[in-house]
């Protein structure tokens, strides 16, 4: 295990503060890739992880995606 268990009810609180701060009627889209295409080089980047997605939800994981909808 990477971290120490953390409790569910922090990133649900994280979740709701961040949802206080969108507006009404919007959608939030986190998308944490684990490498970085470039089209003209052969070669993949390393990109370091989407601290967002860990702050709203726990999860570092590669290749997840977050949909948050306000209405």
């Amino acid at each position: 295990m990477k971290y120490k268990k953390i409790q569910k009810k922090l990133f649900v609180k994280n979740r709701k503060k961040f949802i206080k701060e969108v507006l009404p009627n919007s959608i939030s889209l986190f998308y944490s890739s684990d490498f970085y295409n470039i089209p003209y080089d052969d070669d993949t980047l390393l990109l370091k992880k989407n601290l967002d997605l860990f702050y709203l939800c726990g999860l570092d994981e590669k290749q997840i995606i977050l949909l948050i909808l306000r209405v």
